[in-house]
């Protein structure tokens, strides 16, 4: 009888651990790097201007941001 609830047991935590370890990839959190002759550095990603309607939301929670602020 312990034999089946051990394997019961077993079962469920080696499916668990499979699902687990097997959902990783490899991500590349780290920007390209880039080699010079003096220094290396990593390459940080080129900056993009925000549209009108981004711009908009910005602004619209800097500004709800700042009047909560300002209430207290």
């Amino acid at each position: 009888m312990k034999k089946y609830i051990f394997r019961a047991g077993l079962v469920p935590v080696a499916v668990i651990a499979c699902m687990a370890l097997g959902a990783c990839e490899k991500v590349d959190d780290v920007p390209p790097y880039k080699e010079s002759s003096t220094t290396k550095a990593y390459k940080l990603p080129e900056p993009t201007l925000m549209t009108a309607d981004e711009t908009a939301e910005f602004n619209a929670i800097k500004a709800e941001y700042e009047a909560a602020m300002n209430n207290n």
